[in-house]
């Protein structure tokens, strides 16, 4: 498991990187504000696969229930709700690692 400290720029890089490996457009102009759905067309299949990516990037681990990925998902709504939930998950793995 990853358990690394990182500020909100280079989480943003990083998410913003899993968006454009997934849309498979390097040329994507990503901010906090873009609207996944709206402004990138993103639908649920690479919703699933920007999550899948940073969870193999940074060592989250995948929920265990079923159904609660789905529901995680259908929470994000920008590029910086994505960024909030990494760092959410990095700041809990760095509590279980103190």
């Amino acid at each position: 498991m990853i358990c690394q400290k990182m500020d909100r720029q280079e989480v943003l890089k990083a998410v913003s990187s899993a968006v454009k490996e997934s849309l498979s457009d390097e040329d994507l102009k990503l901010s906090e504000s873009s609207q996944l759905t709206n402004d990138l067309g993103v639908d649920s299949g690479d919703y699933l696969d920007i999550i899948c990516r940073l969870e193999q990037q940074f060592g989250i681990p995948q929920p265990q229930e079923k159904g609660v990925k789905r529901m995680l998902i259908a929470t994000f709504r920008t590029v910086g709700d994505i960024c909030e939930y990494v760092e959410q998950q990095l700041a809990g793995q760095q509590l279980t690692h103190a």
